[in-house]
C-alpha cells in the first residue's frame, strides 16, 4: 500500500512536468509554427487570366487570354519546385491582319521563394512569392501573319512574382506575374520579343 501511495505521488509531481515538455507553444514574441505549415508539401494549381507579346509585337498583337497548370514540389515551406505549363492566344491588331493569330505553348520548370520567413505566418497564412526558371516556347500562327513564321521554337527565361493565401486547410488562390525572356526568335518573329502573362491561380495544396 506504501509502494502504492508513493508511486502515486511521484506520478503526481511528474505529470506536470511531462505536461510542460509537451507544450509546442510559441516563445515570447514569436509565431506558432505548426507542422501543417513548416513541412513538405505538393501543390496543384491552374491559372487563367491575360497575356501580350511586348517589344518587337507590342503594337503587332492583342492582348489576349493567358493560361496554365503548375505543379509545386516543395521539400519546405519557403522553397519550391515548380513544374508548370503555359499557354495563350494573342489576335494580331487589325492594322496587320484580318484574322491572323499567335498560339502559344510553353513547358519548363522554375525555382520558387516564399519571402515570409518559415518561423512566422502572416494573416491568413498570406504567402508572397518571387520566381524563375527555363521554359521551352512554342508559337503557331493561325490566319495571315505577316512577317512571323509558323511553328516558331524558342527558349524562353520565365521570372516573376505572385501571391497565395489558403483558403481553408487544403484549398488555396492567389495571383502571378510572368515575364517571359524569350530567345532564338528573331528570326522567326522579325525581331526582339518577349511574353508575359498576369493569372489568377486556383488550386488545392496536399500536406505530407
Amino acid at each position: 500500500m506504501r509502494q502504492t501511495l508513493i508511486a502515486l505521488a511521484v506520478a503526481a509531481l511528474v505529470a506536470p512536468a511531462v505536461a510542460q515538455a509537451q507544450d509546442y507553444g510559441p516563445n515570447y514574441g514569436e509565431e506558432e509554427v505548426t507542422p501543417h505549415r513548416m513541412g513538405r508539401s505538393l501543390g496543384i494549381m491552374g491559372d487563367v487570366g491575360v497575356s501580350h507579346y511586348n517589344r518587337h509585337l507590342a503594337h503587332e498583337t492583342n492582348t489576349g487570354v493567358g493560361y496554365g497548370a503548375t505543379v509545386d514540389l516543395s521539400p519546405q515551406r519557403n522553397i519550391g519546385l515548380e513544374l508548370g505549363y503555359d499557354g495563350g492566344v494573342n489576335d494580331l491588331s487589325s492594322k496587320f491582319s484580318s484574322d491572323g493569330r499567335l498560339v502559344t505553348n510553353e513547358i519548363g520548370g522554375d525555382l520558387r521563394v516564399n519571402l515570409v520567413p518559415a518561423t512566422y505566418s502572416l494573416p491568413g497564412h498570406l504567402k508572397p512569392f518571387l520566381f524563375g526558371g527555363a521554359f521551352y516556347h512554342r508559337i503557331d500562327t493561325q490566319g495571315f501573319t505577316p512577317g512571323i513564321k509558323d511553328n516558331t521554337n524558342a527558349f524562353a527565361l520565365p521570372v516573376g512574382a505572385g501571391v497565395e493565401v489558403d483558403v481553408g486547410k487544403r484549398f488555396l488562390v492567389g495571383a502571378r506575374y510572368t515575364y517571359n525572356f524569350l530567345f532564338n526568335e528573331i528570326n522567326q518573329l522579325g525581331g526582339r520579343s518577349d511574353f508575359w502573362t498576369a493569372t489568377v491561380d486556383l488550386g488545392a495544396r496536399l500536406q505530407r
